[in-house]
């Protein structure tokens, strides 16, 4: 897989129209960035996530529900990864500046949970794997995938969005989803300056003064949480996929997150739950901070009406 992700950033250094005599520094600059990320947390940070994202879900905190949901382990948060990997996507942003010159967003991701990551002995371990790139005139997009140690079982696929400039928030589409008929659940969620250092020191990081846009993020998933725990008595659930397109940059204090439902859920075959499809957006001080969709499976219907 090394050998192939090492194309896989050769080819890219190509597109970006890296010059030739600066073409291994970016390359090995690339590998440093990908080789050096990884998914490595400690099991007893998985309970300090669900107070810092406000999501309870009872198989991330104790192995009888864990196992009555039919996992071996406590498995990790699914927002826990994604913070990881966005860590994993701001290094490569910091590459890509350097070597092309030029100004890069954090546009849009998207992450389809795989396979559940659990915990060896004490540890969550995972690592990044690089699959594709293209480049275009509107943005650079990475296919990246989380895998264990030994590139046998994945875990997440996801797709990066780099954009050659920011996502710009569209007041009529926010006052079309505030207006809509179909809002289900709403939530004020708080980033306190304590919680932005408590998030760095469970990814392992040294404490900068960025909000990660996934611990907004991890916001959608923990309302969802609570409109499942308020309709059907049971806070439990699990999210299949997560797409984001983030606009202003998160700052320290409230964040509003809203969802609606368009459609009515799909029933799953051989009694296996209902699958919904929620769009959302999060907002701080009325700006729109991020906006998307989650796709998520729930043992129980929810009672809307």
């Amino acid at each position: 897989m090394i050998g192939e992700e090492n194309k896989v950033i050769s080819k890219l250094g190509g597109d970006l129209g890296i010059p030739l005599e600066n073409q291994k520094k970016f390359e090995e600059a690339m590998i440093h960035s990908t080789d050096k990320e990884q998914i490595s947390v400690l099991k007893h940070y998985f309970v300090d996530w669900a107070f810092l994202v406000h999501d309870f879900n009872r198989i991330h905190v104790f192995p009888e529900y864990a196992a009555e949901a039919g996992f071996k382990k406590i498995p990790i948060h699914g927002t826990l990864i994604s913070a990881f990997e966005e860590q994993y996507a701001l290094k490569i942003l910091e590459v890509l500046k350097e070597f092309t010159g030029k100004e890069l967003f954090y546009n849009n991701h998207r992450i389809k949970f795989e396979t559940p990551i659990f915990p060896r002995f004490r540890k969550a371990r995972a690592v990044w794997d690089l699959e594709s790139a293209t480049v275009d005139e509107v943005d650079i997009s990475l296919n990246v995938s989380a895998t264990d140690l030994k590139n046998q079982e994945k875990y997440i696929s996801s797709r990066i969005g780099f954009g050659y400039k920011p996502n710009q928030e569209d007041p009529q589409k926010i006052i079309e989803f505030l207006s809509a008929g179909d809002i289900v659940h709403r939530t004020s969620m708080e980033i306190k300056e304590g919680e932005r250092a408590r998030c760095y020191n469970i990814l392992g990081k040294k404490k900068i003064d960025e909000v990660l846009m996934m611990h907004v993020g991890a916001f959608t998933p923990a309302t969802l949480l609570e409109l499942s725990s308020r309709r059907t008595g049971r806070p439990e659930g699990a999210y299949r996929e997560i797409d984001f397109d983030f606009y202003n940059p998160p700052q320290l204090g409230i964040f509003e997150t809203i969802l609606r439902m368009p459609k009515a859920p799909r029933v799953l075959p051989e009694g296996k739950g209902f699958f919904y499809k929620f769009e959302a957006i999060c907002m701080q001080n009325k700006k729109l901070v991020l906006s998307g969709n989650v796709k998520c499976i729930s043992p129980i219907e929810y009672k809307l009406n």
